[in-house]
Formats: C-alpha cells, structure tokens, sequence
C-alpha cells in the first residue's frame, strides 16, 4: 500500500459499514480511506454498499430492507429506524 494505512483488508471490512455511514472517528476514516484507495478488491466491496444503501434509502422502504444490515443510518428518520427493528 502506498498510502501506508494501519488497516489490512480485514480491519478495512470490519470497518466498512461504519465508514459508509461516517460512524467512525476522523483517524479511523483516513485510515479506510486509504486503504481503499489502493486496494481495488476493498474499493469494490465499497461502492456496492455505498449502492446498496442509496437504493434502499431512495426507495423510501427500510422496513423491507431489514434482513440486508441490521442498522439503519443517523440520516433516516427515527420512525423508519423504529419500525424497522420491531
């Protein structure tokens, strides 16, 4: 890796669906950040959940998207988030 991150590919994946809805600490995004940006396998894996999550969001039907994640981003309303949980 050029850009010389801590993270490997595990650490990167464990990562990941924190780092798509900007969960992490500001040390923690650089360093996914730069892993993805030298590892195309890792990139891949980011922009289909990046995909995945503007889908379901723009559909406007978390609810029937519970079993893809079991989180539901800060920027959905609570109610989505309330009712898909219970």
């Amino acid at each position: 890796m050029t850009n010389n991150s801590c993270y490997d590919c595990n650490e990167t994946m464990e990562r990941l669906h924190s780092y798509v809805d900007r969960e992490l600490n500001a040390f923690e995004m650089g360093e996914v950040k730069k892993h993805l940006d030298d590892c195309p396998p890792c990139e891949k894996h980011f922009e289909f959940n990046s995909h995945v999550k503007i889908l379901v969001h723009n559909k406007g039907c978390p609810e029937k998207a519970r079993h893809l994640r079991p989180w539901w981003p800060r920027s959905w309303p609570t109610s989505a988030r309330a009712k898909a949980t219970s």
